[in-house]
């Protein structure tokens, strides 16, 4: 290295110049060591010309520093969309290897097949749009903005900074009257009837982990969650005799009943949020469900209870007001407007958008997921009057292919 002396820079420049020379093969090995580290080029095979070797250094550093804040830059945008994969296959391991004693022991081989069947398949079908979706929301990016990178992993790096793909995902899914009405079918069924149901039928029936499959739900597809869930009930030892007409939840707890009124009132708040409200409501609705599922309750009987028959009607009656809103604004709009140019219309706007067809394809999946829980389990809590096979299938009919009578509005009713 040259010595910082008070000579003038030409004279450091050749006293520089010369630490480049060729070291000679009669130096020593500490020299030889010395020389083979210093940066050695000759002018027809490199353009830093005869480059000293504090200038070298002080150019790698800044090469190694913007190399440092680039990988940093791509752990920090691969992370969050690395750690929701990695919690996906997590929750799956977790939950089929709490299964698996049961899953063995049972000897309801047709249900297991069954539920195995709709787990693959609602799985396979949703997420097959869901990575449409991932996709299609890259390719927007490249497409809208300009990227000076030809590097394929920092325009992803640039793209998953830049993008919020859970808000993106349910923007396109609420943006109007059309898309919200598949969008507030998933959502009225899973924040009222599906987690009353997790929260007394997995007490009932002792299955493990009950937050894990509403988690699963958040994050694959609630017909998924549903379907393992519903393997979960069929595979879970007999309910002892004289335990089994003694139900705790005739009488819902506070802990069930304000946090689904919560969220649901969320659901209805839904059309009526801007830009700066739309991402807390939704967040609020999904994070309300998760409470009255925590492992943290005793079911000893509270002292704000509500009636189970009346708490069930007011969530089927609100959801029934939702779908009657946003099937009226649909409806209205169409010309001429009748059913069978609904229909249509709605079938065209659920493959409108990969996000859109991922979510109303949940919606089909978990409608036709309970109705096989319905129709074929022997452990599905029916009123009297509903459990007769003409009443079931009645009730199939009604959840699949009637506008404003969906899962959301019929499976309250079911559970009254």
């Amino acid at each position: 290295m040259s010595r910082m002396t008070g000579v003038s820079s030409k004279k450091q420049d050749n006293n520089d110049d010369k630490n480049c020379v060729q070291p000679s093969a009669s130096f020593s090995s500490s020299s030889r060591w010395l020389s083979m580290s210093s940066f050695h080029v000759t002018p027809n095979r490199h353009p830093f010309k005869y480059i000293s070797n504090s200038r070298f250094l002080q150019y790698t550093h800044v090469e190694i520093s913007e190399k440092t804040k680039m990988d940093t830059q791509n752990i920090l945008a691969l992370l969050p969309i690395g750690t929701y994969f990695s919690i996906i296959i997590g929750l799956f391991i977790f939950i089929m290897g709490s299964l698996v004693k049961n899953y063995s022991a049972s000897s309801n081989v047709a249900q297991k097949k069954l539920y195995v069947g709709l787990t693959i398949a609602s799985l396979v079908h949703t997420w097959f749009y869901m990575l449409k979706f991932i996709k299609w929301s890259f390719d927007q990016y490249t497409n809208t903005h300009q990227v000076a990178s030809t590097d394929t992993l920092t325009i992803i790096t640039e793209w998953l900074s830049n993008t919020r793909l859970f808000e993106q995902a349910w923007l396109l899914v609420n943006i109007n009257a059309d898309n919200r009405w598949w969008s507030e079918q998933i959502c009225t069924f899973t924040v009222g009837a599906w987690t009353v149901f997790l929260a007394t039928e997995g007490w009932k029936h002792k299955v493990k982990h009950v937050w894990a499959y509403m988690l699963l739900g958040q994050l694959v597809a609630v017909a998924v969650a549903a379907n393992l869930f519903f393997l979960a009930l069929t595979v879970a030892p007999p309910i002892p005799k004289e335990k089994e007409t003694k139900d705790y939840f005739q009488r819902l707890p506070l802990r069930i009943w304000l946090p689904v009124t919560l969220a649901i009132g969320s659901v209805v708040l839904n059309p009526y949020t801007d830009k700066t409200t739309f991402l807390p409501n939704l967040l609020v609705m999904h994070a309300l469900i998760f409470i009255p599922i925590l492992p943290i309750w005793n079911v000893t009987p509270s002292v704000f209870t509500l009636s189970r028959t009346l708490f069930m009607w007011i969530i089927a009656l609100v959801a029934f007001s939702i779908h009657t809103g946003s099937f009226n604004d649909v409806f209205m709009g169409l010309q001429p407007a009748s059913l069978t140019n609904f229909a249509v219309h709605q079938w065209s706007v659920l493959h409108s958008n990969p996000a859109q067809a991922s979510i109303g394809w949940d919606v089909i999946w978990a409608t036709i997921s309970y109705s096989a829980w319905l129709l074929t389990s022997p452990k599905a809590t029916i009123p009297e009057e509903l459990s007769t096979t003409r009443a079931k299938l009645f009730i199939v009919p009604t959840m699949l292919f009637n506008p404003i009578g969906s899962a959301g509005v019929v499976a309250p009713i079911i559970q009254t």
